[in-house]
């Protein structure tokens, strides 16, 4: 439960934090001040119109979160050319983890794992959007101070000190919540989760600090601290969130080249399984169930996708049982995630509460598939009640 609760606060809180510091240095100043003939407004859009049509930066940020006493660190080395190359090494508690994104494709190299895997995605994400996202429209949410200047790896910079209005924060986020599309892939979960992202901006205490060179206009630094709560679904408690970063900008139009990893070709399925038991109102019998959420993680279709679960919690042994999708669609198409259920009856007094205990953990789950070549594939997605990563 404890471990849940500190991934469900991870999750919101990457969610937070990958708007956050754009979304606060973009915005028009509330009092505006002389600064060398140029007023604080006059300062940030100069460097609105340079990190526009930057064509490459690096940046090294260290970020750190508090989610109910628990605090997570992390690292990150990233460096953007244009118009749509990212590459990224992460490292926090769990490993490192290395991303390289070019145009609609993003390679994922995961902690401990040597394999590059690849997905799709919809829309690129061009190197200018990456450090000014363009958010038009939330100008109002910052309220600017400019502080005396201050050198930043020897760069005179003009120096500003921002306070966001979370309520206004909060209001663009329910909206863009109605915004979303109930037909498409992952609306619930999606739409719950911007939900609780919308519910802690609302309850935020923000403060940001910003450094844009006085020479050329670039934001050579930026650090933020965030104070909010988020109401844990199971729970119903308010638990503390509290995040702090510095991101440090540097090389913005140098020449340097973004290598292209080698991914598994073709479609290459992972899931993650929840696995429940109790009376079944219907039957009255002690019943076991499967929730198992695959995604296609690869560049191709998986076609004609069959899931398995192969277990010895039964009354006659082992035996194989197939999971049934939750909608009807044979194939799974990169960067797509579909649920797929499977449930059986057992005489859990007759096996013993031991037993049962002890058979669940031999537990396999495999996944068969017809790939874009017309051959059958197969992989196993979890073996003794461990999911496998590529």
């Amino acid at each position: 439960m404890e471990k849940k609760k500190v991934i469900y606060g991870r999750k919101i809180a990457i969610g937070i934090l990958l708007g956050l510091p754009f979304v606060m240095f973009f915005i028009a100043c509330a009092n505006p001040q002389s600064a060398n003939t140029l007023t604080s407004q006059e300062i940030i859009e100069k460097c609105k119109t340079v990190l526009n049509d930057v064509r490459s930066f690096r940046n090294e940020s260290n970020t750190e979160s508090s989610y109910n006493g628990t605090v997570q660190r992390s690292e990150t080395f990233s460096e953007y050319t244009a118009p749509d190359i990212s590459h990224m090494v992460n490292t926090d508690e769990s490993g490192t983890t290395e991303q390289v994104a070019i145009g609609e494709t993003r390679y994922e190299k995961l902690p401990g794992s040597t394999i590059w895997t690849a997905r799709k995605f919809n829309q690129p994400f061009t190197t200018s959007q990456t450090i000014s996202l363009d958010w038009a429209g939330t100008f109002d949410e910052i309220s600017f101070t400019q502080l005396s200047d201050e050198a930043v790896d020897g760069a005179e910079c003009y120096h500003f000190k921002g306070i966001r209005d979370s309520k206004a924060a909060a209001d663009k986020a329910y909206a863009n919540i109605e915004k979303l599309d109930p037909s498409s892939p992952g609306y619930e979960d999606l739409k719950e989760s911007q939900e609780r992202i919308a519910e802690s901006l609302a309850g935020m205490v923000s403060e940001s600090e910003f450094w844009i060179d006085k020479f050329d206009f670039f934001l050579r630094k930026a650090s933020f601290h965030q104070e909010s709560k988020v109401n844990d679904p199971e729970t119903k408690i308010d638990i503390s969130l509290n995040m702090s970063g510095t991101f440090h900008y540097y090389d913005f139009n140098a020449d340097f080249t973004i290598e292209v990893p080698s991914p598994i070709e073709g479609a290459n399925p992972v899931a993650n399984t929840q696995s429940s038991s109790g009376i079944d109102e219907g039957s009255g019998h002690y019943q076991v169930k499967y929730k198992i959420t695959v995604t296609n993680i690869g560049v191709d279709p998986a076609n004609d996708v069959r899931i398995f679960l192969d277990t010895e919690v039964t009354d006659n042994g082992r035996q194989t049982f197939e999971a049934e999708p939750e909608i009807n669609q044979d194939s799974i198409f990169p960067g797509e995630t579909i649920n797929y259920n499977v449930a059986w009856n057992i005489d859990l007094l007759a096996m013993g509460k031991d037993r049962y205990l002890e058979l669940t953990r031999k537990d396999v789950i495999r996944c068969k598939w017809t790939g874009a070549d017309g051959l059958e594939k197969e992989k196993v997605l979890m073996e003794n009640g461990i999911p496998f990563t590529p």
